[in-house]
């Protein structure tokens, strides 16, 4: 973790920051496009410190989390939020705040990345992991008991379905 002061002293950490703004994310876009012939697709990761999400939030991911086909895309999800790792608190507020939500709403996220800002390509859906467990930085069994997400299950059936595609 970083602190603000760290920011202000550090000029390549602050560059670095900077450059994962939706202002710097959006120039990036403009200058490299899609390669044709490439199968783009993605997925949301979805996280609530203490494992609690915001009162209303819950409409709100299910329409964020309609994959490309226009069904619900919440993957493994047993209406229980994955507890966000603490490390990850900090920015998860960050991100949770948009200003095109009502002030009494924010943006479900998995710590790092907004559900809205994840779609890329075939918008597969949502899983109910943070970026961490995403990422397996913890040593946690295969199935997050409380959201019955597993994550060594996801990345396979992930390669699989490659596989199926010819990719």
């Amino acid at each position: 973790a970083f602190t603000p002061g760290d920011l202000e002293g550090d000029v390549r950490l602050r560059a670095s920051v900077e450059a994962l703004s939706t202002a710097a994310a959006a120039a990036f876009n403009a200058q490299v496009p899609d390669a044709d012939g490439v199968y783009y697709q993605s997925f949301a990761g979805f996280s609530a410190p203490y494992g609690r999400a915001p009162e209303g939030q819950a409409s709100l991911l299910e329409a964020l989390c309609q994959n490309s086909d226009g069904r619900d895309g919440r993957l493994s999800f047993l209406g229980r939020h994955d507890y966000l790792a603490t490390p990850l608190i900090p920015t998860a507020e960050l991100v949770a705040e948009d200003p095109e939500l009502p002030e009494d709403q924010s943006m479900p996220n998995d710590g790092l990345v907004a559900v809205a800002s994840a779609r890329w390509g075939a918008f597969r859906g949502c899983i109910p992991a943070d970026h961490m467990e995403q990422l397996g930085q913890y040593q946690l069994p295969d199935t997050n008991v409380r959201t019955g997400f597993d994550v060594a299950r996801f990345y396979a059936n992930v390669a699989g379905d490659l596989a199926e595609r010819g990719l």
